[in-house]
């Protein structure tokens, strides 16, 4: 994990909490934000099949945009990930009350995460974020057996939307708490 500690990064503690707030500001104001995490998306079938079902207000291309900086804050390894950002506030010289409500907010969308997802025969938010994202969305070379699980679910029509809609569902949940997150660390920079 890139900190303030690891000597493989040339950044301060502040650059990177200004880098992380950048990061989910950026996001934010993204056209997949505006239109998805707002509650815009629509689920239509004319048939009444799962598998004739189609995503409505729904961006492939925002998507794989949003995706493609969104995975910085979800990867653990990167320096401005949400685990990153919530270690270095947690052990670091600030507010105490702050640091135990990331600490509570984390461990609440720790066990989010790790719940079965609806309609995603059992596997967990985590288990769907991580084929899609990693599958299809993100190093999808990098991950055979995410890119093979992936590729096993496209190919079932009558469950693939559902456990994509499953997949931006957890994304929307690690989305919010980074947005919460972010508005914390103002408040430290402010200080």
């Amino acid at each position: 994990m890139c900190t303030k500690n690891d000597p493989k990064n040339p950044f301060s503690e502040t650059e990177i909490l200004r880098e992380f707030v950048a990061l989910v500001d950026d996001l934010s104001s993204s056209k997949f934000a505006g239109e998805f995490l707002n509650g815009k998306l629509t689920i239509q079938t004319t048939t009444g099949k799962w598998s004739d079902g189609q995503l409505l207000n729904f961006d492939e291309d925002y998507c794989r945009s949003f995706l493609s900086m969104f995975r910085l804050i979800y990867q653990q390894n990167d320096g401005i990930s949400i685990r990153a950002v919530s270690r270095l506030i947690e052990d670091g010289n600030y507010d105490k009350n702050i640091g135990d409500w990331i600490s509570y907010k984390r461990q609440l969308l720790n066990w989010q995460l790790d719940e079965n997802a609806p309609f995603s025969y059992g596997h967990t938010y985590r288990q769907v974020i991580d084929t899609f994202l990693w599958g299809a969305y993100a190093h999808r070379c990098h991950n055979p057996e995410a890119r093979r699980k992936f590729t096993g679910w496209q190919s079932e029509p009558e469950t693939f939307l559902m456990r994509k809609q499953c997949f931006l569902l957890g994304i929307k949940m690690i989305f919010e708490f980074a947005e919460e997150l972010s508005g914390k660390v103002c408040a430290i920079l402010e200080e």
